[in-house]
Parts: C-alpha cells; structure tokens; sequence
C-alpha cells in the first residue's frame, strides 16, 4: 500500500478550520481552491462545506475524464476551537460575546490561506 504524505503543523490563532481530504480531491483541486469552497460557511455547516469540495472534485474528474472514471473522493472539515478574547480586545460596536468563536466568513482573504486545506489523508 502506498504511504500518504504527512505534515505536522502547530495550530495558531489565525487557523480556523482543518480540512482533511482524500487524493480524489488533492488531484483536482489545488489547497487555496478547496479553501475558497469553505469561505463563508458557518461551523455549523461543516458538512454542507465538505460536500461543496468533494461535488466539486466529482465534477471536475467527469469532465477530465469525459465521464469514464473518479478517484475516490472524501474530505473531512473540523473548525479548530478558537482562543477567547479578553473583555478589553472586543470591540465597543460588537455583538460577541467573549466565549463566542470567529466565523470563517469574517476572515479577511489574505487569512483563508491559512486554513490547513493542504493537509491530506
């Protein structure tokens, strides 16, 4: 059985989500690709941003392909837990609550690459 490539990586503030995917994905589709996909779900739609990469991954290998083959495709999405800001770093104007997490949808697009969508199964 061939061995997957493996990263090992701290996880810091500005990493929002962990994507997880199998080759059927990575062959088609580039990591910044799959993270724009998941630009502007919602944790609570994980499932929805997981279906929307490997639709899209589906789509692509039956055009490459002409409709004839598809590698096995799955991902996997997981929000990462993000670090509580103190009272004093939230902003007079804002609706958080201090024990609220950041939505993926409110990362500026200079920070989606960041998302750890090149990490594979």
């Amino acid at each position: 059985s061939e061995l997957p490539p493996v990263e090992v990586r701290d996880v810091g503030p500005q990493d929002v989500a962990l994507l997880i995917a199998s080759d059927g994905v990575w062959e088609v589709m580039a990591p910044q690709e799959a993270a724009d996909l998941v630009h502007g779900h919602m944790p609570s739609q994980a499932m929805e941003a997981a279906n929307r990469i490997v639709d899209e991954a589906m789509r692509r290998w039956k055009l490459d392909t002409a409709g004839q083959r598809a590698d096995d495709i799955c991902a996997v999405l997981a929000w990462l837990p993000q670090p509580r800001k103190r009272r004093d770093e939230i902003s007079p104007c804002s609706t958080a609550a201090p024990s609220c997490t950041s939505s993926l949808s409110s990362m500026r697009s200079d920070d989606r690459s960041s998302l750890r969508s090149d990490d594979r199964a």
